[in-house]
C-alpha cells in the first residue's frame, strides 16, 4: 500500500473504528429497559363475556380497571403478553363474594401444554396457586398461598423470566409466592409467548373487582432495543456524530448533489410514467379498505399509537407486552412486537403525527390503518419511479422503461402487499432499487448509503444487500468499496441519533437484526406460529412434506423442527442445506460474469440468489418474494429474453395467490377479522376440496420452480457464451 492510498484510507478507517467503538461499548445499562405505567384500553384486550352466557362490563381508566360482574358473566381482561421476561405489578381489590373465585389470575399460551393459575377464593377468602395440563380437569402442584381480606386492596406481583420460572406473590396476610420453574411447566416457559390473563367468575352475582396502580416492567436486554442510562453516552455520542459530519462535509455535499440529480431527472418525468403514478396511487387507495393482515395491522396501529403516547422511547418495548387477540378470535396467539431495526420507526412516527393533531385515539378507528397504509403505497410509488430510472439505465428506449415502470407500479402483488396486507415491503424496495441504480451510475458512496438505510429497514434485506454490495467490490475494487461503507455507516449512525438522545444505546442498529436472525436460524422452537416450513408462501419444502402425511395448509404449517422422510434432518435443516448448495456455485461464478458492461446480469444475479433464499429455506413468507419480483422488473421489460418476463409474471401471480389465500382463509377461520372481506363462500369451497387445495399448492410451487430455473437458465446461458444479451438498445 503506498502512501497515497494510506491517505486516502485513514478518514474513513479513522471514522469506521469510532462508530465500531460507540456502538459495541458496553455502556452503562438500567435494570429495567421500560417501566410502563397505568391502563389504557388500546394495549388490553377485554371480553366482558368470556366463557359465562352473559356479558358484564370493563371499565377502563388511565389509573384503574374495573370489571363490573353480572349472573352468568365471566368476565376478562388479557393484560399483557410477550415473547421476554417481563413483571407485573398491580394493586387488586376482591370484594366480598359467595362467588367460588371471583378473581383468577392465570399465565398460560393458547400453545403450550401447561398454564399457572392463582384463584382468589370467595367462600374462604384464600389463595390457591396451582398448575392446569392441557385437557385435564384435575390441577397439580397446588399450593395453598394465604388469605386476602374482601375488599381491601393488596399488591400483586408476577414475574415470569423465560425459559426458568414463573413466580406470583400477594403481600396480604403473609401470602407464599407460588413459584412454577422450568420443571413443572416446560412447555409454558419455552413457549411463543406468555400471557397474562384476570377473569372474574360470577357464580349466579354480581360484584365489581378493582385493579389499580398497574406497571409492566421490561428488563434490560442487549439483544432487543438495549436502553443506556450512562451519562456519559450522549456527549460521546454527539461528538463523534460532529466528527463525523466536520470529516465528511465535502463527501456529505457531493452525496446531497449526486441525490438531487435524481431528484431533477423525477421531476422532469414524463407525463406517461406522471399518469401510471397517479393511476397506481388511485388503485391503492381505492383498495385500502377492503381487508388487511388482522395481526399485522393491529402491530402497526399499535406501533404508531405507542408513537403518540410515548415517542419513541416506547416503541420498542409498549408493543412488546400488548396483547393481539381480537385478530385471531379472542385467542391471544400473538402479541404486538415491533421487530424491525429503527428506521421504520420514523415512518410510523410521521403517521402519528396527524393522528395526534386530530384528536383520534382509538385504534378502531380506520384512519390508523390508512395512515399505516399510506406509508407503503408512498414506497410503492417511489420504487416504480426508481424502476424507470434503473431500466433507463439499460435501455435509452423509454418506452420500454415507462412499460417496466407500469409493470411495477400496477403489479397486483406489490398493491396487495401494500395497500391490502399493509406491509412495508416497499419501503425496504426503495432503498434496494436506489441501490441498484446508484451502483449502475458508479455512485458508490450512495450504493451503501442506500444500503445502510435498508438494513435499517427490514431484516429481509440481508440477502439483497449483501449481494448488491458483493457487486459493488466486484465494480469498484474493495478500498473505493470501503470508503463506500464508512459513508453508508455514518449516515446510518447519524440515523438513529433521536433513539440515542430518548436512551437507547446505539447498538440498538444491530440489536434486532441480530435478535431476528437468531429465532430464524433457531431449531429449538417447535411451536408452528414460530417454526412452520412455510408461513404462507409456495417455496420448495410444502412438496415433499406430504410424505409426512399432511394435507392442505398443514403441509406449510408443519413445525420445521420434524424430520424429512428417509433423509433424517429436520425440514430447517434439510432447506438451509438446500438453499447453501444451489447459493455457492451460483454466487460463485455469477460474480466473476459481473461487470458494468452487462449490468442487467448483475440484477438478476442478485435477484435470483434472493429467490433461492426465499424458496429453499423454511419459515418464509410469501411476500417475500415482492424484493426479486420488484428487482427484475427493470431487467424483463427492457430485455429481449421472454422467459425473463415469463419468470417476472409468474411470481407475481403465485405471490399474489398466497397473500390472497392467506387474508381470504382468514376471513373464514375468523370472520369478525375482516368483516368487509366477503369472499368467504369462495374459498370455503376451496377448503372442503382438500384434494382441490393440494393440488393448488403443487401448481403454485411447480411454476415457483418453473420461474426460477428459467431466469438461471438465462444467467447460464449468457455466462457460457460470454457475449451480450439482447437488450434492447444502447443504441
Amino acid at each position: 500500500m503506498n502512501k497515497e492510498t494510506a491517505k486516502r484510507l485513514t478518514k474513513p478507517t479513522v471514522i469506521v473504528l469510532l462508530i465500531v467503538a460507540v456502538t459495541f461499548f458496553p455502556w452503562k445499562a438500567p435494570s429495567y429497559d421500560a417501566q410502563l405505567a397505568g391502563f389504557d384500553a388500546n394495549f388490553l384486550y377485554s371480553d366482558p363475556k368470556g366463557s359465562g352466557s352473559s356479558a358484564g362490563s370493563i371499565e377502563i381508566l388511565p389509573d384503574r380497571l374495573t370489571i363490573n360482574t353480572v349472573p352468568g358473566s365471566n368476565p376478562l381482561v388479557d393484560v399483557t403478553s410477550s415473547e421476554s421476561s417481563y413483571q407485573v405489578q398491580f394493586d387488586l381489590t376482591v370484594p366480598p363474594s359467595s362467588s367460588v373465585v371471583p378473581v383468577r389470575l392465570s399465565i398460560f399460551f393458547p400453545l403450550a401444554n401447561e398454564n399457572v393459575t392463582v384463584d382468589f377464593q370467595g367462600l374462604s377468602s384464600s389463595i390457591m396457586g396451582y398448575v392446569l395440563q392441557r385437557g385435564v380437569l384435575t390441577p397439580y402442584d397446588s399450593e395453598l398461598l394465604g388469605s386476602y381480606t374482601p375488599g381491601e386492596p393488596f399488591h400483586v406481583t408476577v414475574d415470569i423470566e423465560r425459559g426458568a420460572f414463573i413466580l406470583i406473590s400477594v403481600s396480604k396476610g403473609g401470602a407464599k409466592t407460588y413459584t412454577a420453574t422450568s420443571s413443572i411447566v416446560p412447555s409454558l416457559l419455552a413457549a411463543d409467548r406468555r400471557v397474562l390473563q384476570i377473569a372474574s367468575l360470577s357464580g349466579g352475582e354480581a360484584f365489581s373487582v378493582v385493579l389499580e396502580n398497574l406497571v409492566v416492567s421490561v428488563p434490560h436486554d442487549t439483544f432487543f432495543a438495549p436502553r443506556s442510562n450512562d451519562s456519559a453516552l450522549v456527549p460521546v455520542y454527539s461528538l463523534v456524530a460532529i466528527a463525523i459530519l466536520f470529516l465528511y462535509r465535502e463527501r456529505f455535499r457531493g452525496l446531497f448533489t449526486s441525490s438531487l440529480s435524481v431528484l431533477t431527472k423525477i421531476r422532469k418525468m414524463p407525463r406517461p410514467l406522471l399518469l401510471l403514478v397517479l393511476a397506481s396511487l388511485a388503485v391503492q387507495l381505492a383498495v385500502t379498505p377492503l381487508a388487511n393482515h388482522p395481526h399485522d395491522i393491529f402491530s402497526e396501529k399499535i406501533w404508531i399509537y405507542s408513537l403518540m403516547q410515548g415517542g419513541l422511547g416506547d416503541l420498542y418495548f409498549r408493543p412488546l407486552v400488548t396483547v393481539v387477540a381480537e385478530a385471531f378470535g379472542g385467542v391471544p396467539n400473538q402479541h404486538a412486537v415491533y421487530p424491525y431495526p429503527p428506521l421504520l420507526g420514523y415512518f410510523y412516527y410521521a403517521a402519528a403525527v396527524p393522528l395526534a393533531a386530530a384528536g383520534i385515539t382509538s385504534v378502531e378507528n380506520f384512519a390508523f390503518e390508512f395512515l399505516a397504509k399510506t406509508i407503503n403505497i408512498f414506497g410503492n410509488l417511489v420504487s416504480g419511479i426508481l424502476v424507470y430510472l434503473l431500466a433507463l439505465e439499460l435501455s435509452p428506449s423509454r418506452k420500454k422503461s415507462i412499460v417496466a415502470a407500469g409493470a411495477y407500479l400496477l403489479n397486483p402483488a406489490l398493491i396487495f402487499d401494500a395497500a391490502v396486507w399493509s406491509e412495508t415491503d416497499p419501503i425496504l424496495i426503495m432503498f434496494l432499487l436506489g441501490a441498484m441504480l446508484f451502483l449502475l451510475r458508479k455512485r458508490t458512496g450512495l450504493v451503501w448509503v442506500c444500503l445502510g438505510l435498508a438494513l435499517l429497514t427490514k431484516q429481509t434485506a440481508i440477502v439483497p444487500a449483501g449481494l448488491i454490495a458483493l457487486v459493488s467490490i466486484r465494480y469498484a475494487g474493495i478500498q473505493s468499496n470501503f470508503r463506500g461503507l464508512a459513508i453508508g455507516l455514518s449516515v446510518a449512525f447519524l440515523t438513529i441519533l433521536p433513539y440515542v438522545f430518548v436512551g437507547y444505546s446505539p447498538f440498538v442498529m444491530l440489536s434486532q437484526t441480530i435478535l431476528r436472525i437468531s429465532h430464524f436460524a433457531a431449531g429449538s422452537n417447535a411451536l408452528p406460529t414460530s417454526s412452520p416450513i412455510s408461513a404462507d408462501a409456495f417455496s420448495f419444502l410444502p412438496l415433499i412434506s406430504p410424505l409426512n402425511g399432511l394435507v392442505g395448509r398443514e403441509r406449510m404449517w408443519y413445525p420445521d423442527v420434524n424430520l424429512v422422510p428417509l433423509i433424517g434432518l429436520s425440514y430447517g435443516t434439510f432447506g438451509k442445506l438446500l438453499f447453501g448448495i444451489s447459493v455457492v456455485p451460483v454466487a460463485w461464478i455469477g460474480l466473476r460474469r459481473v461487470s458494468f458492461a452487462r449490468s442487467d446480469l448483475a440484477i438478476m444475479l442478485v435477484a435470483f440468489i434472493t429467490l433461492l433464499s426465499d424458496f429453499f429455506p423454511t419459515r418464509v413468507s410469501g411476500r417475500y418474494f415482492l424484493i426479486p419480483v420488484a428487482l427484475l422488473a427493470p431487467v424483463a421489460f427492457v430485455s429481449d429474453r421472454r422467459s425473463i418476463r415469463f419468470s417476472f409474471w409468474v411470481l407475481t401471480a403465485t405471490t399474489f395467490v398466497s397473500m390472497y389465500y392467506l387474508i381470504a382463509g382468514w376471513s373464514v377461520w375468523v370472520p369478525s377479522a375482516l368483516p368487509n372481506f366477503n369472499h368467504a363462500q369462495l374459498v370455503e369451497a376451496w377448503f372442503s376440496l382438500s384434494y382441490a387445495v393440494d393440488r393448488l399448492i403443487d401448481l403454485a410451487i411447480l411454476l415457483n420452480l418453473l420461474g426460477i430455473l428459467m431466469l438461471g437458465r438465462v444467467l447460464i446461458e449468457s455466462w457460457r457464451r460470454h457475449e451480450r444479451d439482447p437488450i434492447s438498445a444502447r443504441q
